[in-house]
C-alpha cells in the first residue's frame, strides 16, 4: 500500500462526527505506530524510490533508502559504489542493516536500456538490465 495508510476504527468511532474524542485517540495511536516503524528502500533515490521514501515519510515511517547516491529526504542512505558488483552491494546493505527489522522492504530499483537486436550493444544492454532489475530485486529478498 504505497502512498496512502489507512489506520481503522471501530464501526462506532466512523459514526461519529470527525474531530470526536474516539477518533482523536484512534489517530494518536496510529501516528504512535506508525514512528516506530521502519522501510528499507532499494533503490531510494531515483524517481520512484523518491516518490516511495516520500510516501512513507509522510505517513510517519522511518526510511532507510539504499542507492548510489543519497535521498536528503531519506531518514538515513546506505551509499552503494557504483563501480562495484552487485554481490558488493548486497553485503554494504547486509552489513549496514544486520541488526535491525524492517516492517517494509520495498525494491525501486531498476532501468531501461533499449536498442535493436542486431545493435553492437545488445549483450551489455541485457547485462545491464539485468544488474539494474533482476539483481537489484534479489538483492531486497535477500534483505527481507
Amino acid at each position: 500500500m504505497l502512498g496512502r495508510i489507512s489506520f481503522p476504527l471501530s464501526r462506532a468511532c466512523r459514526a461519529l462526527p470527525l474531530g470526536t474524542p474516539c477518533q482523536q485517540q484512534s489517530l494518536r495511536l496510529f501516528t504512535e505506530a506508525a514512528a516506530e516503524r521502519s522501510a528499507l528502500i532499494v533503490g531510494g533515490s531515483g524517481g520512484l524510490g523518491t516518490a516511495v521514501v516520500d510516501a512513507y515519510l509522510a505517513q510517519g515511517w522511518n526510511t532507510v533508502a539504499c542507492d548510489v547516491k543519497p535521498n536528503a529526504s531519506a531518514s538515513e542512505n546506505v551509499a552503494l559504489d557504483a563501480s562495484k558488483h552487485w554481490k558488493e552491494h548486497v553485503l554494504a546493505m547486509e552489513e549496514a542493516v544486520h541488526d535491525r527489522s524492517f516492517d517494509a522492504i520495498v525494491c525501486c530499483a531498476g532501468g531501461w536500456a533499449g536498442g535493436s537486436l542486431s545493435s553492437d550493444t545488445l549483450f551489455s544492454s541485457v547485462e545491464l538490465m539485468l544488474q539494474l532489475n533482476l539483481f537489484s530485486a534479489l538483492s531486497a529478498a535477500r534483505l527481507a
